[in-house]
């Protein structure tokens, strides 16, 4: 069975740390007035972590709550997963509008 969680609320003065495990959170929401932290810039994370979020499209009335399947962040979100660099490649050759491939002169891994 899974379990979904209703509003996630992280007051100003607390800290939600998640250590590198395979992490599937299911919720209606996030409040981040605190911090919400997922590796560092020198320990990133080799596993995945989801945030999948829960609600119908009546769920919320207008104006609508942002923490209503979304997040709600006045505080710090801090993600670090794996890093690949370069991050960018150099095109083959020009593309026109209407193309619908790219050739690059050096094949990336950016997923």
């Amino acid at each position: 069975p899974t379990f979904i969680f209703g509003i996630i609320n992280i007051p100003p003065s607390s800290k939600l740390v998640f250590g590198d495990a395979a992490i599937d959170i299911k919720a209606v929401g996030f409040i981040v007035q605190g911090a919400l932290f997922a590796g560092s810039a020198s320990c990133r994370l080799r596993n995945k972590i989801s945030f999948t979020l829960y609600g119908s499209r009546d769920a919320q009335t207008l104006p609508a709550d942002p923490w209503i399947k979304g997040m709600g962040v006045t505080g710090t979100i801090d993600l670090h997963g794996a890093q690949y660099t370069p991050t960018w490649t150099r095109l083959a050759m020009t593309a026109k509008i209407n193309d619908t491939y790219l050739f690059v002169q050096v094949t990336r891994q950016f997923v």
